[in-house]
């Protein structure tokens, strides 16, 4: 909730309860795995011109949404 409290933009009403609950279902640890894919792949696409974009982007997302389960 606190982090939730410095975003930038501010969220407000239902969208930051909705915002609250997702974030408490996932637990400290997946958070940081999924904090720890995303940087990985700014990294990757910031340090190489010629890396296949949109394959990184689609594999990271589809990563991420394989760690909910």
């Amino acid at each position: 909730a606190s982090g939730l409290a410095r975003a930038r933009p501010p969220v407000f009403g239902p969208r930051r309860d909705i915002m609250l609950r997702q974030a408490t279902g996932w637990g400290l640890r997946a958070l940081e795995q999924a904090l720890a894919l995303l940087v990985e792949t700014d990294l990757t696409l910031r340090s190489t011109s010629r890396a296949p974009t949109m394959a990184l982007m689609e594999r990271a997302l589809i990563r991420l949404a394989m760690m909910r389960r």
